[in-house]
């Protein structure tokens, strides 16, 4: 379980260092368990350093991404921001320079299945469907070209355009919402 004592020493070592410190997967719930067990008066302290220690990790994870870089030590729902951050900034990049991509587009009244590519109203749940559960991979056609990526199954994927390729589900519908690709 994770102390007080933890969260002042990551603080630390997040500052004084340029890269991502090493952090249990469960990082962020175990701070908020802390902190719904610690004292008032020491409550907003925690928060504080738990604040800052996010906005860190976030700055580092963005230098990176920007250059292209994977850090090490991210932990799954960072893993996720990364390529997410990746994508959009291959759709914003195809956007200015060549006119294609989605970059900044949304839909009006329908919000769009990413797993399937089918268009349901706003507000509904999407009804069940044959999607993959999320350790199984979902086939997809790559429409514009993007940077290599590192999966969530840290497989190594080139994104070519007309490139087809097996992906695990969360990656896919990443690349399917950003229109980077169609599943088939």
């Amino acid at each position: 379980m994770l102390t007080y004592s933890d969260i002042k020493n990551i603080y630390h070592t997040e500052k004084k260092t340029s890269s991502l410190s090493k952090l249990n997967d469960n990082f962020y719930s175990e701070a908020r368990e802390l902190l719904a067990q610690v004292e008032d008066a020491h409550r907003e302290h925690l928060s504080k350093l738990l604040s800052e220690i996010y906005e860190k990790r976030k700055e580092k994870l963005m230098i990176n991404a920007a250059g292209g870089n994977k850090p090490d030590n991210l932990i799954p729902d960072e893993n996720e921001l990364y390529h997410e951050i990746l994508i959009k900034l291959e759709n914003f990049r195809n956007k200015v320079l060549s006119g294609k991509g989605k970059a900044g587009t949304r839909e009006s009244e329908e919000e769009k299945d990413e797993t399937l590519g089918v268009l349901e109203p706003a507000g509904e749940k999407p009804k069940a469907t044959n999607e993959a559960p999320d350790h199984e991979k979902i086939r997809l056609r790559i429409i514009q070209n993007m940077p290599a990526i590192i999966g969530s199954d840290l497989v190594h994927y080139e994104l070519k355009e007309n490139d087809e390729v097996e992906m695990p589900k969360t990656d896919a519908k990443i690349l399917i919402k950003n229109r980077i690709a169609i599943r088939i």
